[in-house]
């Protein structure tokens, strides 16, 4: 028998690419969510897009999380930027690095103006774990979460 969501080739179907369908109009200094709204792939039906528009773990094992998230309309100026914080179980879990030393994001003009943040990380969960991305930004006025924004998940061990 084979142990939950492993494949008979020995890796695991619990895998998925999520990303940001409609913009989400976000304020400054706010931590706004980017909501999980269409499905690339899904091995194990983990991602909700209709209700609370996150990942469900179903199983218990280790995790490589990847989010990528831009908001347009950054200005390319010292001191403005954003950053993509992921969460689990509604409690921050990872922040990107520029923001460990109290800096946003700079924006890199990648994107055609759009302020690119990007987080990585190997995380052990347990079933009914559930994960969600945020964005936030230092600009002035509300800016639009949008462009390259997705999210990969995939359980490794």
């Amino acid at each position: 028998m084979w142990a939950s969501g492993v494949k008979a080739t020995g890796g695991f179907l619990s895998r998925c690419k999520v990303l940001q369908n409609a913009s989400v109009t976000a304020n400054p200094s706010t931590w706004t969510k980017s909501p999980f709204e269409r499905v690339e792939y899904d091995g194990l039906d983990e991602v909700d897009i209709v209700t609370d528009k996150r990942w469900n773990a179903a199983a218990d094992g280790v995790y490589q999380i990847v989010a990528v998230g831009s908001i347009k309309g950054v200005p390319n100026t010292a001191g403005k930027g954003c950053t993509v914080k992921l969460y689990k179980n509604g409690s921050v879990i990872m922040t990107d690095g520029w923001e460990a030393f109290g800096i946003a994001g700079i924006n890199t003009s990648v994107y055609g103006g759009r302020t690119p943040s990007i987080q990585n990380i190997t995380l052990a969960l347990e079933a009914g774990d559930y994960i969600e991305v945020y964005m936030w930004h230092n600009h002035t006025g509300p800016l639009l979460i949008e462009g390259q924004n997705y999210c990969v998940i995939e359980r490794i061990a």
